[in-house]
């Protein structure tokens, strides 16, 4: 659940317990991961369970991760999504458009307590403030200009994810 400052829920997020077929055949270790890469699927979407976006994921078991982000009904892909890991415990997430270009960016290590959204313009349109230790993480969001809020919620579910597995 999504909430804000007063606790009240206002969006969810619904992770995919039911995937999809594999779209591709795949023996053994390419199978197993593209199983994983599914557990990584999700849609966004209000308390009512209309669907704004959904994230599939495009490959598992990666350094590389990417994402397909789609309407809220898988219908029309809208944007990608992209998780890096590099080195020394540094990563990256970035929303791109279909054409390639970069819409939000952020960079972080893993021991960071704050991580800053930037726009294509490199203006900082958001700040998050990473959990300690929790089994369920929590973070918090202030935004500092104008973005598509969800798609910032998109990053961090996907730096949440990718953080666990």
């Amino acid at each position: 659940m999504i909430k804000d400052a007063d606790g009240n829920d206002l969006l969810r997020i619904d992770y995919n317990d039911n995937p999809s077929p594999i779209d591709q055949p795949a023996r053994g270790f390419a199978k197993l991961a593209q199983m994983v890469a599914r557990l990584l699927d999700f849609r966004v979407g209000d308390l009512n369970g209309n669907f704004i976006y959904s994230v599939r994921s495009k490959n598992g078991l990666s350094n590389k991760l990417e994402f397909r982000v789609s309407n809220g009904y898988d219908t029309k892909e809208l944007y990608s999504a992209l998780h890096k890991m590099m080195s020394l415990a540094k990563e990256s997430t970035s929303i791109l458009s279909l054409d390639g270009n970069t819409i939000l960016t952020c960079e972080f290590r893993g021991f960071k307590r704050t991580i800053e959204v930037k726009d294509m313009n490199d203006s900082v349109v958001a700040t998050i403030h990473t959990p300690l230790i929790s089994l369920r993480d929590k973070w918090q969001i202030d935004y500092s200009g104008e973005c598509d809020k969800i798609l910032v919620l998109i990053m961090v579910a996907i730096m949440s994810e990718v953080g666990n597995r």
